[in-house]
């Protein structure tokens, strides 16, 4: 068997280098539409060859194809019910004997196979990263073939997304499919542009997919319409393509036919039966749908034309004459059949019956759309926010969170802790994400090469095996168990170098055999990291596998509210003071560790957790909690100021402080530090200092301590 697979695959390649020597370019379009007020790239390029040496009868399976100038049935029925005359396409004119071939380039070639892999199967669920809304077949067929009319729209989104809609016919037996699709499409990666085109995309024999003439196997007919070609833009009005994938009873072959209502049909080309292995003769299943492909981050274009099913139907994205070929290759009104509505993301995307309407014979079939163009929010050029689906972010990529159910709200209420918080200083800058979405910080190669080097340099506050660095805090002195701790902290403008670092924060933790697992949440000045002077609120975890990471630069970290990031700049210059009352604190329930903002006199902000699953020493309690100013030294040597850059003094309010040092008990009730012993930290006091808060009589919120220093050449490693 592998004997002859080598034998097909030889003949392949050798045939495929004879035909591409021996096609004749008779003629070469640069598309161009400038009488006509449109303008296409110089990357589009068709060409027009003879149609008995176009490439797709190079690939094995059709060495001895002989082509199919018509079919050999009519679409006259599924015209009588196509009233709608809206058509609007690029025509190539190619000369007689000729065929119309988009010009392959490598990169072309390259994205093609990428997306070949990603593309929507409509016969399985293995299309991990896709969205549907559409109907198909509830019961198996066999079916001929199908006919429906789609409106088609423009949509603005990424490079790494893709959005689709289509009509498919297809089977499958043994874990083995055959379909084939059609209908437009939006990919900037693959077409190289942000416009709308018409495609084709089938899958054989050989199990691997394919659009429009990349590989061999389609069979281009028409002389004027290629398979794949860009709608006019700007457009003109409405735009609609009825086309229709149909089986010719007397050869076996699939047929792509546009049918138009006051025109004659355009017969594009077909994919002979001798490609499949499946249908051959027919297919289980037809159906159309609208598809999306997520981006690697997790974010899901629009679909449709961007918006939700409305009363209005024609400012929606919409199919009607769906119509099905029978056994007996007959077009048939869907109303015949039972279908089955497909929507995976009701949050995200929509699906609406069409009215049925009284005086008028036709309707729509149905309506559909996406909810909202996803946004990003752009601070400055490096700092970018993307609104993710929230069960698809990042994080849930990590193998311990295969089967992870994200929790959208902690079991516990964190009110007793805000009856002791009498300070009301908050400064922060919000990302306002829509509902079903979370902000997630765009990762960028610097960034993520720059957090896995400071990942390394982290201040581990369970060993002493952190090189470089220099605290000033209190940790707790007794072996837990503890269940979380929360801190107010004042927040601070430094200027430090960038391969210095100077931050603060809350911490929980425990070590056994010389590993460790814990996690902080402060803020942090790192030029480096973030790539700029600012102060940033960051989080920080070290768990099952060993290494360190921050914020969501890794799969981990579950981001929850859909306004405060985990990571985020303060706003500069500031306004007076700052200060944040982070906690982490652990959910008796589920036992995942949340990071909550505290706040006097608004509403918490739960902005997310590490899951239990991540860790494998703090799955139900910790031994220590601490909270510590902390600076990283340069490769000179040199220390970085802490807290505001100077001493601690009779002034506190002048002073980097804490206060309101809160730890959650083996109750997991948050209670005031007092009731337990604290150990001082300071590791140098030339450089940095650290003094107990003063006691106040006559108000009950007292500092902690204050810490700071300005660091310097003289205060070692």
């Amino acid at each position: 068997m592998n004997l002859f697979f080598k034998l097909v695959t030889f003949i392949f390649l050798v045939s495929l280098v004879q035909s591409i020597e021996s096609v004749r370019n008779v003629k070469s379009f640069k598309v161009d539409e400038k009488n006509n007020k449109r303008y296409l790239n110089e990357k589009i390029i068709y060409d027009c060859v003879d149609i008995y040496k176009q490439p797709s009868l190079s690939h094995p399976l059709l060495k001895n194809h002989k082509i199919q100038m018509e079919p050999s049935f009519s679409s006259w029925k599924p015209k009588r019910q196509t009233n709608n005359k809206i058509e609007n396409r690029i025509s190539i004119n190619c000369p007689n004997g000729t065929v119309p071939i988009l010009r392959n380039t490598k990169e072309y070639i390259a994205n093609a196979k990428y997306w070949a892999e990603k593309h929507f199967n409509p016969l399985t669920e293995d299309s991990p990263g896709t969205h549907i809304a559409g109907v198909r077949s509830q019961h198996e067929g066999p079916y001929h073939g199908l006919a429906a009319w789609m409106s088609v729209h423009d949509l603005n989104i990424s490079r790494d997304q893709a959005s689709y809609a289509n009509i498919y016919v297809g089977s499958g037996y043994n874990n083995k499919t055959n379909f084939i699709q059609t209908g437009w499409m939006v990919n900037p990666s693959l077409f190289d542009d942000g416009r709308t085109w018409s495609y084709g995309f089938w899958k054989g024999a050989n199990g691997a997919g394919c659009y429009n003439t990349i590989c061999p196997g389609f069979i281009q007919v028409s002389t004027t319409d290629p398979l794949s070609v860009p709608f006019p833009y700007p457009r003109k009005g409405d735009r609609a393509v009825n086309p229709s994938i149909s089986q010719d009873y007397a050869t076996g072959h699939w047929w792509i036919i546009l049918v138009r209502a006051t025109k004659k049909d355009i017969k594009i080309g077909y994919w002979p039966k001798e490609l499949f292995d499946i249908i051959g003769r027919s297919v289980d299943m037809v159906g159309v749908t609208g598809v999306v492909q997520a981006s690697a981050s997790g974010i899901s274009p629009p679909m449709g034309n961007g918006h939700l099913p409305t009363q209005k139907e024609d400012v929606s994205a919409r199919v009607k004459n769906l119509l099905i070929v029978d056994t007996k290759y007959n077009f048939m009104a869907s109303r015949n059949y039972k279908l089955e509505k497909l929507l995976d993301n009701n949050k995200c995307y929509g699906l609406k019956d069409g009215k049925k309407r009284i005086f008028f014979k036709e309707s729509n079939l149905f309506t559909y759309e996406s909810v909202r163009n996803v946004k990003s929010f752009k601070l400055n050029e490096k700092i970018i926010y993307d609104c993710v689906d929230i069960y698809k972010q990042p994080s849930l990529s990590h193998p311990l969170l295969k089967n992870h159910k994200i929790q959208m709200e902690p079991s516990f209420s964190s009110w007793k802790l805000k009856k002791q918080i009498k300070s009301k200083i908050e400064n922060r800058i919000s990302i306002n994400c829509p509902n079903g979405t979370v902000p997630i910080l765009k990762n960028t190669k610097e960034y993520v090469a720059n957090a896995k080097y400071w990942a390394e340099k982290h201040f581990n506050p369970l060993t002493e095996d952190s090189p470089g660095t220099h605290i000033a805090g209190v940790r707790s002195q007794d072996e837990g168990p503890y269940h979380g701790l929360a801190a107010w902290m004042s927040v601070h403008d430094l200027n430090i170098s960038r391969d210095q670092a100077s931050y603060a924060n809350i911490y929980v933790g425990s070590g056994y055999n010389k590993k460790t697992n814990f996690i902080q949440t402060g803020w942090m000045v790192n030029p480096s990291l973030f790539d700029d002077g600012r102060t940033w609120s960051y989080g920080f975890w070290k768990g099952a596998n060993g290494a360190g990471c921050y914020n969501t630069i890794c799969p981990g970290f579950i981001q929850v509210s859909t306004t405060d990031p985990l990571s985020v700049p303060f706003p500069y210059p500031r306004k007076g003071d700052r200060a944040v009352n982070p906690s982490i604190s652990q959910d008796y329930a589920t036992g995942h560790w949340w990071t909550i903002l505290i706040r006097a006199n608004k509403k918490d902000i739960n902005i997310g957790y590490w899951p239990k699953e991540l860790f494998d020493i703090i799955g139900r309690s910790v031994d220590m909690v601490g909270v510590t100013g902390v600076v990283q030294t340069s490769t000179s040597g040199i220390s970085p100021p802490m807290g505001n850059g100077h001493l601690p003094t009779q002034k506190e309010d002048e002073s980097a402080r804490v206060k309101n040092l809160l730890i959650v008990d083996t109750k997991y009730n948050f209670m005031a530090s007092r009731k337990y012993k604290l150990e001082k930290l300071l590791d140098n006091n030339k450089c940095y200092g650290l003094k107990d808060g003063k006691k106040r009589i006559f108000f009950k919120e007292s500092n902690l301590f204050t810490y700071g220093g300005p660091g310097g050449d003289s205060c070692g490693i």
